[in-house]
């Protein structure tokens, strides 16, 4: 149950940095 939790963590904390990462770029190059 706990490492199931942590993969969703994981999971979350990785979509939310590739997301931020694809906005900062996003902004820089207009």
């Amino acid at each position: 149950m706990i490492i199931h939790l942590l993969t969703c963590l994981a999971l979350t904390a990785v979509t939310l940095s590739v997301f931020s990462w694809y906005v900062l770029s996003e902004e820089r190059t207009s």
